[in-house]
């Protein structure tokens, strides 16, 4: 063997001696037999969530100002010392032009069937507090004591409209006074010290006064703090009003909410979630 095979010989043994000591002796590592464990991750419930155009039923409790007020769950009515006011849970459309003040509306969504929450709601999202709702009447007004009915309404109600003809009523007395091809002309009678209805307001007699037209003084008989259902003076429908305060010529009303402008506090539990129609995607 030449000197120079001789030497490729001996390069070769050492290359083959060095990769068997890496194969039978392999770096010790750091690594763990397991993976490392990783922060439990929180995944979304997959069950439907109320959305806007859909329909739930809730039961819901109210307080105002921490007082209990409201709720149409007969078991928490109990726990509340209240009386329900329904013993049915309270449909509501999840919609932009939805009846229910927008701070019940906008904590409903997300909720699942089932779930339960409690919430606040301040007034701008509640019952805002409007100045242009509180409004001054007359405590007394004058009208006449003669009214002109037209003759059929008047027949209609099976009534004579024979002159002198008299019907007792819950004030007094209304006689016919005259009648005409088309018109009852009628004069009422005011009993005093009589409490009735007039326009819808409790009403009494002030004064009549023995002149051409007979004019007759009302007064509405409205108390402090008490809240009627009164007619507005601009739109005549029908809405609550609480009396602030009355002197000897005017009336203070407060048409806003009994609730307005008072902190508000809900429970509410979603009993029934029914998903709105939504299209094609």
């Amino acid at each position: 063997m030449s000197k120079r095979n001789a030497a490729i010989m001996f390069v070769l043994i050492l290359l083959l001696g060095g990769l068997g000591c890496i194969n039978q002796q392999a770096p010790q590592t750091n690594l763990p037999s397991q993976p490392p464990s990783q922060e439990p991750q929180i995944i979304k419930n997959s069950q439907p969530y109320a959305e806007m155009g859909d329909t739930v039923w809730i039961y819901y409790a109210l307080w105002v100002e921490g007082e209990a007020k409201e709720t149409n769950n007969p078991e928490w009515a109990q726990q509340l010392n209240i009386t329900p006011s329904s013993n049915e849970p309270l449909k509501i459309e999840l919609k932009e032009d939805s009846p229910v003040i927008k701070g019940v509306i906008l904590n409903i969504l997300g909720l699942e069937e089932g779930e339960e929450k409690m919430f606040d709601v301040p007034p701008s999202l509640g019952y805002p507090r409007d100045p242009q709702n509180i409004i001054r009447v007359s405590r007394y007004y004058n009208i006449t004591s003669y009214e002109k009915v037209p003759r059929q309404e008047w027949e209609k109600r099976g009534l004579s409209t024979e002159e002198g003809t008299s019907y007792r009523t819950e004030y007094g007395q209304v006689s016919v006074n005259k009648t005409t091809e088309d018109y009852v002309i009628i004069q009422h009678v005011v009993l005093p010290r009589i409490t009735f209805l007039y326009q819808g307001v409790p009403t009494r007699l002030k004064k009549m006064w023995n002149d051409p037209n007979i004019t007759i003084t009302l007064e509405r008989v409205l108390e402090v703090n008490e809240t009627y259902l009164l007619p507005d003076p601009q739109t005549g429908k029908i809405k609550p009003y609480t009396v602030l305060e009355k002197d000897n010529e005017t009336i203070t009303l407060d048409g806003n909410h009994p609730y307005a402008g008072k902190q508000l506090r809900f429970l509410i539990k979603v009993v029934k979630l029914e998903k709105g129609y939504r299209g094609m995607g």
